[in-house]
């Protein structure tokens, strides 16, 4: 059927006041997983609104 050829995505979004609190959490369960990228996008986003 149709969802042969259909690729699902999920979209998760984070107020900035829980992505301080979860950001160290998300970057040790991306490197865990060796997604250095998305563990540094975490990190950054948090610095950037420092």
């Amino acid at each position: 059927g149709v969802d042969d050829f259909v690729k699902r995505q999920s979209v998760i979004s984070y107020s900035q006041q829980r992505l301080e609190h979860t950001a160290g959490d998300i970057a040790l369960m991306a490197r865990s997983e060796g997604l250095e990228g998305h563990a540094r996008s975490a990190e950054s986003r948090i610095r950037a609104n420092e």
